[in-house]
């Protein structure tokens, strides 16, 4: 078993908190009796269920600030990289799935879920 902590002066180049310290248990009385579990396959329909996707191509950002003065392209620049560090939605969702899992178990649907929308909102900045 494995168990990362991260640290608040440790962010990676988006936003993300990278991990500190880990602590690996070995010991057989502790995780003698975890079990593998195969891969869980995210839900039918995930992303389109889930998640609105306002995405912007090269091609139609250049397109869009063509026609604005040098300070407008700037600042639409700008606003593009740093669109998602006022995200704050990935602990709320891991919280979500501890919850769900309390409730329903690991493996059910809402559970599921949860996970993946977590791992998505963390790894997808």
């Amino acid at each position: 078993m494995a168990v990362c902590a991260p640290r608040r002066q440790s962010l990676s180049h988006n936003n993300h908190f990278l991990p500190d310290e880990a602590v690996i248990i070995y010991d057989k009385t502790i995780v003698g009796l975890f079990k593998n579990r195969s891969f869980t396959q995210p839900p039918v329909n995930f992303m389109t269920d889930n998640f609105r996707r306002d995405v912007e191509s090269v091609e139609q950002f250049c397109d869009r600030i063509s026609c604005v003065s040098t300070r407008g392209a700037h600042e639409g620049f700008q606003d593009a990289l740093v669109s998602n560090l006022s995200e704050s939605t990935v602990g709320l969702y891991s919280m979500m799935h501890e919850n769900a899992c309390k409730r329903f178990g690991y493996d059910s649907k809402e559970s599921i879920r949860l996970a993946y929308m977590c791992a998505y909102k963390f790894y997808s900045f």
